[in-house]
C-alpha cells in the first residue's frame, strides 16, 4: 500500500505541522487559549517566538500547501481497493483517513471534538446529584457552572476561528494584497480550512462509491470533517447534482456500510441520534445552548426546553429516550421528562413558554 501523497498531506495537520503552528499563533494573537497565555505572560522571549520566529517558520514551509488533490484521491482509491479483502485492514484504513486531523479539529472545533470531556464532567454531576447529599449537590452545581463556562469558551473559539477563516472574503479586491501582507498567518489558516474542506468532500465521494457513508464513519471515529452535504459540492466528481444525489440516496436506502469482499454483510442499524432531529442551521450553536439549559436538570425543566425547541422549529420533533441520551446525560427518569413533552398539557405549555432558546 502506497501512502506517500497521503502522508505528506496529513503531516500538514499533525502536531508540529504548519496547521498547528498557525493555530498557536492565532490562539495567542486573538487570546483564545487561556492556559497558553498564562504560560507566556510577561516573557519577552515567548512574545518574539509567536510574533516573529513561528511566523517565519510558516513562511518557510508554505510550499507544503502545494497539494495535488487529484493524485491524492487516486492514491486513496487504490489503497481502498487493495485492502478491501481484509475486513480489519479495510476498517482501520478508512478510519486512518480521519485520524490525522483530530488534534487540529480539537483546537478549532472543540465543541464536538472535546465532547467526551464535557460528558465525563456531566457524568460526575449526575453521580453527585444522585447521592442526595447537600455537599455533593453544591459540588455538582459548581462543576455544572464550570462546564457552562467551558462550553461558552468553546463556542467563542469556534466563532473566532470561523471568522478568521472568512475574513479575507470581506476585504475589497484592491486591498487584498495589503491584507495578505499584514495578516499572513490568517491567510494561511484560511487556506488550510479550504484544503480540509476539499479533502473532506473528495473523501466523502470516494467512500460513497464503495458504499461507505462518511457521516457514519465520522461517528465511529469521533472525528468530524463534514456536518452535512451540499450536493453542489460534488458536481466536480459526479458531473451533475442528479447523479451525485443518486449516489448518496443509495447510501441512505441501503442503511449499511459496504463490507469487504470476504466478510459476510451484516445489517448496521442506524443508531439513534439527537443531532439527526436538529433542523437549525448552526447545529453546534444550538447544541451548546441546549446543554446550557439542560445539563444537570431533570423532569419538567428538561421537558420545557425540549418542547420549546420543538415549537420554535429548532427540532423536527421532540426526542425519544434513546435520541436524548445520545447527546445528554439523563438525570432522573425519562418518564418524568416525557410527560412534559405533550403540547396538550397546559402545565407543559406554560413551562415551555417561559424558556428562551435564543
Amino acid at each position: 500500500m502506497d501512502r506517500t501523497i497521503e502522508s505528506a498531506f496529513f503531516d500538514i495537520f499533525k502536531q508540529g505541522g504548519i496547521a498547528s503552528m498557525c493555530v498557536e499563533i492565532l490562539e495567542v494573537k486573538y487570546k483564545l487559549n487561556k492556559s497558553l497565555l498564562n504560560q507566556i505572560a510577561g516573557n519577552s522571549d515567548w512574545e518574539e517566538f509567536y510574533t516573529k520566529t513561528l511566523p517565519n517558520q510558516i513562511k518557510q514551509r508554505a510550499c507544503d500547501l502545494n497539494v495535488d488533490f487529484d493524485s491524492l484521491f487516486t492514491e486513496v482509491g487504490k489503497n481502498l481497493s487493495e485492502c478491501k479483502t481484509n475486513p480489519t485492514e479495510f476498517s482501520n484504513y478508512c478510519l486512518s483517513l480521519l485520524s490525522p486531523f483530530v488534534d487540529f479539529l480539537r483546537k478549532v472545533k472543540p465543541s464536538k471534538h472535546r465532547e467526551r470531556e464535557r460528558q465525563m464532567k456531566m457524568d460526575n454531576v449526575r453521580l453527585l446529584l444522585d447521592s442526595g447529599i447537600d455537599e455533593d449537590r453544591e459540588l455538582a452545581n459548581d462543576i455544572q457552572s464550570r462546564v457552562e463556562v467551558m462550553i461558552a469558551d468553546w463556542e467563542n473559539i469556534e466563532k473566532e476561528f470561523r471568522t478568521i477563516s472568512k475574513k479575507h472574503t470581506e476585504i475589497p479586491t484592491e486591498e487584498l494584497g495589503k491584507y495578505f501582507e499584514g495578516n499572513y498567518t490568517e491567510t494561511i489558516f484560511a487556506e488550510l480550512m479550504r484544503m480540509l474542506k476539499d479533502y473532506a468532500i473528495g473523501i466523502d465521494w470516494i467512500l460513497a462509491q464503495i458504499g461507505v457513508d462518511l457521516l457514519n464513519l465520522q461517528n465511529d471515529g469521533g472525528i468530524y470533517l463534514i456536518e452535512s452535504r451540499n450536493i453542489y459540492n460534488y458536481i466536480q466528481f459526479a458531473g451533475t447534482t442528479k447523479i451525485a444525489q443518486r449516489v448518496f440516496d443509495a447510501l441512505s436506502q441501503n442503511g449499511t456500510q459496504q463490507q469487504p469482499d470476504n466478510e459476510t454483510p451484516q445489517r448496521n442499524k442506524k443508531q439513534p441520534s439527537f443531532r439527526s432531529i436538529i433542523q437549525y442551521e448552526d447545529k453546534e450553536r444550538l447544541l451548546g445552548r441546549l446543554h446550557k439549559l439542560i445539563d444537570g436538570k431533570q423532569g419538567a425543566d428538561v421537558g420545557a426546553v425540549l418542547l420549546k425547541a420543538k415549537k420554535e422549529k429548532y427540532l423536527t420533533k421532540c426526542p425519544n429516550e434513546k435520541e436524548y441520551i445520545s447527546e445528554f446525560t439523563l438525570v432522573g427518569s425519562w418518564a418524568a421528562i416525557k410527560k412534559y413533552l405533550n403540547t396538550n398539557t397546559p402545565t407543559a405549555e406554560g413551562n415551555a413558554d417561559n424558556i428562551v432558546i435564543f
